[in-house]
């Protein structure tokens, strides 16, 4: 990844982190949203948000959570026009990162192999 890529990647990381702690989605009233990061295209043309949902019970509320940040995926993508300089803003692509349940998964074994 290249220097201008890591740059405009936190800062797009920045402003959607700050778009989800202004703005509150349908869905996701009861829910903690994190980045967990943001991969740029070589030619800055997508970007793909990976978040976490936090603090949901169940796996059809993510879902329900999840599918509610893609629906306003161009309010995201407005946003990111009006806080960063750039010729073409990305394309945003969401993705739920998974990172957090694996680290949990994770534990659960090493728990079962220490007992």
């Amino acid at each position: 990844m290249s220097i201008r890529q890591k740059k405009v990647s936190e800062e797009i990381k920045h402003i959607v982190s700050e778009f989800f702690a202004r703005n509150t989605l349908n869905k996701c009233e009861k829910s903690f949203i994190t980045l967990a990061k943001v991969e740029i295209s070589p030619d800055l043309r997508y970007a793909k948000i990976y978040v976490s949902i936090l603090n949901l019970q169940t796996d059809i509320e993510q879902e329900k959570c999840l599918k509610s940040i893609i629906r306003n995926k161009n309010r995201i993508k407005k946003e990111i026009a009006d806080n960063l300089v750039l010729r073409n803003v990305p394309e945003i692509i969401i993705k739920k990162d998974e990172s957090f349940k694996k680290a949990e998964r994770i534990k659960e074994i090493l728990r079962d192999i220490n007992k």
